[in-house]
């Protein structure tokens, strides 16, 4: 079975239990490390368990050749792939830009080229604490990494 076939398999395996893949790694000890997420709900382990168990019933050869590990990426991985960002809309992220720039804010607006982040700065005016609403629109090209705030 090729790479891509087995990529491919898995991912539909895992879709067609209502979650998305994130990333599938396989390491030269043959594991396959699947992980996972939810758009409208957390990964349990029981969610894990019962997509691992899907994955080796439904093929020998996976199930032979392959040791299998599911689970979720984690709050403190940094995002891979579009839906983890349409899953955080409304949620507070920090971002790095491949120039070394740093944003924190609410993520607000996501679509297949870009993304609104809304940051708040505070100042102090005459013994008024001001709140400044900045938005940023960022390529997902100028994008290193996004971590969502926990």
């Amino acid at each position: 079975m090729k790479q891509e076939d087995l990529i491919n398999g898995i991912s539909k395996l895992v879709e067609d239990n209502g979650f998305f893949v994130v990333d599938i790694q396989m390491n030269t000890n043959g594991k396959i490390l699947v992980f996972m997420d939810g758009l409208t709900r957390k990964v349990t382990i029981e969610d894990c368990i019962a997509v691992s168990r899907s994955i080796m019933n439904s093929n020998e050869e996976i199930a032979e050749k392959y040791g299998i590990e599911v689970s979720s990426p984690g709050l403190d991985h940094p995002f891979k792939v579009l839906k983890q960002y349409q899953k955080n809309i409304g949620n507070e992220v920090t971002i790095l830009l491949k120039d070394g720039k740093r944003f924190s804010g609410k993520l607000t607006k996501v679509d297949s080229d870009k993304i609104l982040l809304e940051e708040i700065k505070i100042r102090k005016e005459k013994k008024k604490k001001i709140e400044e609403k900045i938005n940023h629109e960022f390529s997902y090209e100028q994008i290193k990494t996004t971590k969502q705030i926990i």
